[in-house]
């Protein structure tokens, strides 16, 4: 777990190959005084974990990350939303 991010509220999305930054893009709900320190930590264990180092990191406010109605996050819809922000 990372100081600020809310556990189970991390998603994780491959961008197109074309996109500005392609690679893995890490969305995580998070809230706290240190946002570069989550994002060096986060960036840190993805890359000892899944060999994988992520071209960027966001953070988002709690609660914002789209769920279903049970509850599961909607990856889907993270993806999209990141690629209409990108570009």
């Amino acid at each position: 777990q990372v100081r600020g991010v809310r556990e189970g509220a991390v998603v994780a999305v491959g961008t197109a190959a074309d996109a500005l930054r392609p690679g893995l893009v890490i969305t995580a709900e998070f809230r706290g005084p240190d946002e570069a320190g989550a994002r060096a930590e986060l960036v840190s264990r993805v890359a000892s974990q899944c060999g994988l180092v992520p071209a960027d990191v966001r953070f988002v406010a709690p609660g914002t990350l789209p769920r279903t109605s049970s509850g599961k996050l909607r990856r889907l819809a993270v993806k999209q939303e990141l690629e209409v922000t990108r570009g």
